[in-house]
């Protein structure tokens, strides 16, 4: 009952209410056929909270138009799970991009999923091989087997060498030379949940 006869952006953190306000006059001119957000809510006593909103308009048998519909659920315990990952994600972006090697790291799928600038440039990498969507493992041994770098012999039988020994997950370390003469020692470990990370140092 204490909520009865309350606009509903009264409920919403003073900090997001215009926006709430914009979105409910779009959804009641039809401009969105619903809403499904998270926000910001103040509860009846003050206190603050973070809400996931699933708002629609409703219908009577007959297809008239009575109102609008939502679903308020408090979602606070996930969403401060979700700022401490961002939070953890940062300190490791920030951990990795000032390692003074390069760091690769790679998914049980071999998809490239994290990797600093210094990997792109110990390894000679071109900006244009980083542009794809989703980067594969097999993109990086593709290009260096095309360019040359692990010596003569069919490239596609070096590909797929590399890439099924890589699938296997298992520490590895081995010196490569570059063909600038670059010496690199690389060292790989297995992840628990798949996939491994890999340390480049010159």
């Amino acid at each position: 009952k204490t909520l009865e006869g309350m606009e509903y952006v009264a409920l919403v953190h003073p900090a997001e209410r215009d926006e709430a306000r914009q979105r409910m006059l779009a959804l009641l001119a039809s401009d969105i056929p619903s809403v499904d957000s998270d926000r910001r809510y103040w509860r009846v006593d003050g206190s603050e909270f973070w809400g996931h909103l699933t708002g629609q308009r409703f219908y009577d048998v007959d297809g008239a138009e009575r109102g609008l519909i939502g679903v308020i659920a408090d979602v606070s315990a996930r969403k401060i799970a979700e700022d401490q990952l961002q939070r953890q994600n940062n300190v490791l972006n920030a951990v990795v991009e000032s390692f003074p090697g390069g760091i690769s790291m790679v998914d049980g799928d071999l998809r490239v999923v994290t990797y600093n600038n210094q990997f792109k440039k110990l390894l000679d990498f071109p900006d244009s091989l980083f542009k794809k969507q989703v980067l594969h493992f097999e993109d990086f041994i593709r290009f260096n087997a095309e360019r040359g770098d692990y010596g003569p012999g069919d490239k596609e039988e070096q590909v797929t060498a590399l890439v099924a020994r890589a699938r296997k997950f298992e520490p590895h370390q081995l010196e490569r030379v570059r063909a600038d003469g670059t010496v690199l020692d690389i060292r790989g470990m297995p992840l628990p949940d798949g996939g491994f990370v890999t340390i480049y140092m010159d």
